[in-house]
């Protein structure tokens, strides 16, 4: 005889079901077998294209507890758990993902912890299951495990969100209904499949007042399936994960309605590199090479630039040429010419320079990366290009649609003896200039060739004629002026036997590389031990910066 359902089942257990037709028996079948039978189940298929309502639709015929509902379209995660909330009649929600499951005895042992404590949240553990390594599993499993004690009133939530005591997934946990539709009012039901736990967690945590840990494991997760995997992906794919910005930005907005954005801020920035990190990793190590420009110029059009420039500081950190080469041939920092009214001074130096641009009609004041953005400059002056930051502070400043224009204090060589890398980056930047005051012609004419606007004195007068050299367009890329030459003569001096002259356009990683290459080719044998060794760094450094990895 078919099982049935109250018409208030005790518990309503909500799985929202895309395409999850392989796994959704499993899952179905592993809470029909609970030891405590009072629920309903809501399976909200969100238009699959797939078996997947079949399936539900079958066990629906035999089991009255199982409510199958219907998206005519493809809506999300996030919305599919937001439906369910609502069709949901139980005095207690659980969410399950499709390609998850119970343990027998879950519902049975939370609902008693429950009605026992009095919690309004009742979170219980987590076994991984998946081809990982075991070290692996019990690592994930450790990190989602509940806190070792009940928490009450505000410790719940600065418990998840503030001070990281437990998880913010919403499954694996028993929350009272209400809980669930009063946060479900601050949500909209925006498409988003990555990060919604996030979202949805955060909403509905605000409401708690009680925390129960359950330590017997309840919830069957499993690793490396579905949105969660790392697998070869495509463009699509990549855009599917950018939908974690919605969850981003819906987690803001809920912390400002209820009035503890800047209590929780640090948290919540930290969360949101965690978001911007895994999408970069997803770009560098997953995605075809073939989308990986198409992909980086999307996080542009997804979220806010400055939040996303932080991000990339901190990810890149040892080892910013890639995305230095991708940004630098991307359509992100062409400006177009104009006249400069107002000008940003971005370090030391604006007072020798104040009262020639007062004269000019030119307002000019002090500013930040940050303040560029929510400012009205017409260009930004950076008179401290040696920072670390001068490359993430140059990007800030032009995708804010203000023209970027260095103040450089010394040759443009400077310091190559020093560290090649640092150089290149450093030149790489200087090159994105809608104008540049150099210190020296020899450095004017290295910029000119490149087709930056230069000036090569550093008084007003020079500053001013750039500015107004930046109403017209810039100039046509030169060849190198003969001066230039020797201009690298200092840092071969004592390889003189192997010195290489840049190329006309000035030196950049892969023609400095192919070069490096041919000479060490003459200098030993194929098959020599460090010349492999050699060969095997410099191929690397090729494939990273022509995306063959």
């Amino acid at each position: 005889m078919p099982a049935t359902t109250a018409p208030n089942p005790v518990v309503s257990v909500v799985i929202p079901v895309y395409n999850a037709g392989p796994d959704l028996p499993a899952c179905l079948q592993s809470i029909q077998r609970q030891t405590f039978a009072d629920f309903e189940l809501v399976a909200v298929d969100d238009a699959s294209a797939d078996g997947s309502a079949a399936i539900l639709a079958k066990y629906g015929r035999s089991d009255s507890r199982i409510r199958p509902v219907t998206h005519r379209e493809n809506r999300g995660s996030l919305a599919a758990r937001l439906t369910g909330i609502r069709e949901a009649r139980g005095e207690f929600i659980t969410f399950v993902d499709a390609d998850d499951s119970l343990e027998p005895d879950a519902l049975e042992l939370a609902v008693q912890k429950a009605r026992a404590t009095g919690a309004d949240l009742v979170h219980f553990g987590v076994k991984a299951v998946g081809p990982l390594a075991p070290a692996f599993r019990r690592e994930w499993e450790k990190r989602n495990r509940p806190h070792s004690a009940p928490l009450y009133g505000e410790q719940v939530f600065d418990g998840f969100f503030r001070d990281r005591l437990f998880s913010w997934s919403i499954w694996g946990k028993l929350f009272r209904a209400d809980l669930c539709r009063r946060g479900a009012e601050l949500i909209p039901p925006d498409y988003c499949v990555v990060a919604e736990d996030f979202s949805m967690f955060t909403a509905i945590a605000g409401y708690a007042q009680h925390y129960e840990p359950l330590f017997r494991p309840g919830y069957r997760y499993t690793l490396c399936a579905g949105i969660s995997s790392y697998a070869k992906s495509d463009l699509p794919a990549f855009r599917r994960h950018c939908t974690a910005f919605t969850a981003c930005r819906e987690v803001r907005a809920c912390l400002e309605k209820r009035g503890v954005f800047d209590r929780c801020c640090d948290a919540f920035r930290l969360r949101e590199y965690e978001v911007i990190a895994d999408l970069l990793h997803r770009w560098r190590y997953n995605l075809a090479a073939a989308d990986r420009d198409a992909a980086f110029a999307l996080l542009f059009q997804e979220y806010d630039p400055p939040t996303l420039y932080r991000a990339f500081r901190r990810f890149f950190a040892s080892n910013n040429r890639q995305p230095a080469e991708l940004l630098a041939r991307s359509g992100l920092l062409p400006l177009p010419p104009g006249p400069v009214l107002r000008l940003g001074w971005l370090g030391p130096g604006l007072e020798r320079f104040e009262a020639a641009l007062r004269e000019a009609g030119i307002a000019a004041e002090p500013c930040t990366p940050e303040s560029v953005q929510n400012g009205s400059f017409d260009a930004v002056c950076h008179a401290v290009p040696d920072t670390p930051e001068f490359f993430w502070e140059m990007l800030a400043i032009k995708t804010a649609g203000c023209r970027f224009v260095p103040l450089l204090s010394e040759r443009f060589d400077a310091g190559l003896a020093r560290d090649l890398h640092v150089w290149q980056m450093r030149d790489l930047t200087l090159r994105q200039s809608d104008g540049l005051l150099a210190s020296d012609p020899v450095s004017a004419a290295w910029f000119t060739a490149a087709g930056v606007r230069c000036e090569s004195s550093g008084d007003a007068s020079a500053l001013l004629r750039l500015l107004r050299r930046m109403e017209d367009p810039a100039p046509e890329t030169d060849a190198v002026a003969e001066s230039l030459s020797g201009a690298l003569a200092g840092y071969f001096e004592s390889h003189r036997d192997h010195y290489l002259a840049p190329s006309p356009e000035g030196e950049s990683f892969l023609p400095f590389y192919r070069k490096v290459d041919k000479v060490l080719t003459g200098l030993m044998p194929w098959g020599s031990r460090r010349r492999r060794v050699i060969a095997g760094t410099l191929a690397r450094w090729y494939n990273q910066l022509t995306h063959n990895n």
